[in-house]
């Protein structure tokens, strides 16, 4: 009801607030807020909450400074992320109902072009400043959150891709021009991508057919030493 409503905005109000107050806004606090956020989205959303999917998204446009964005992007994903897994979940028990959950994936699908933007335009922002790495006001503690990051936000595109009812739709998407199939690609070179990077790609190449092998052999030859892109590339060319 209204007091669902009423703590709903007080806490977003309080992680725009303190977004760039590093005592405060920890990956610890970040991890905390989303899920309570999340908990809030699955009694709200849509009924209660029809604006979900576009107050989140607008949330980093409030950050102070590069921290205070990073921690809300963030905040963000991590929300996504928390809400798109318990809707994958089949467990009775500890998931939601059937019917929440249809609610819930009916709003994601109805929204889910908007979403997609939102996560490509941070692995472009984000990927593109860790491996070019040349910003004089780059220092150790803003890298690694840019790091963590991408790989937050490459997690959520797994559990979307999955939910998707258009996968091919991942597939054909770019952004500033850049195929983003190819950029993950360029990602799988930064050690601190890898692992999230080959996932990714295992579920594009489980849920989308028109992923051109060429595309995968070259994967392949950049990095023959990974069993993950092996195993994608063998179970591809054998359909």
């Amino acid at each position: 009801g209204n007091n669902q409503v009423s703590f709903r905005n007080t806490l977003l109000q309080f992680t725009i607030q303190h977004n760039n107050d590093k005592l405060i806004m920890t990956k610890q606090m970040q991890h905390k807020l989303a899920s309570v956020i999340a908990n809030i989205s699955k009694r709200q959303v849509p009924q209660q909450w029809p604006t979900f999917v576009s107050d989140l998204i607008s949330l980093s446009s409030y950050g102070s400074d590069q921290y205070g964005k990073t921690a809300l992007l963030n905040i963000t994903v991590l929300t996504f992320s928390s809400l798109l897994e318990d809707c994958l979940v089949s467990d009775f028990q500890h998931g939601m109902p059937i019917q929440r959950k249809q609610e819930i994936v009916s709003s994601i699908r109805e929204n889910f072009k908007t979403i997609l933007q939102f996560a490509y335009g941070v692995i472009y922002e984000y990927a593109t400043q860790v491996m070019s790495n040349k910003q004089e006001d780059f220092i150790q503690q803003y890298l690694n959150s840019a790091e963590s990051l991408v790989n937050n936000t490459v997690n959520m595109l797994i559990s979307l891709i999955t939910l998707s009812d258009n996968p091919n739709e991942i597939c054909s998407y770019s952004h500033n021009n850049v195929d983003f199939i190819h950029m993950i690609i360029q990602c799988i070179s930064l050690p601190s991508f890898q692992e999230v990077s080959c996932l990714f790609l295992q579920a594009i190449s489980a849920n989308v057919n028109v992923l051109e092998y060429g595309v995968l052999c070259r994967m392949l030859v950049q990095l023959p030493q990974c069993s993950l892109v092996t195993t994608s590339v063998s179970e591809y060319s054998e359909q």
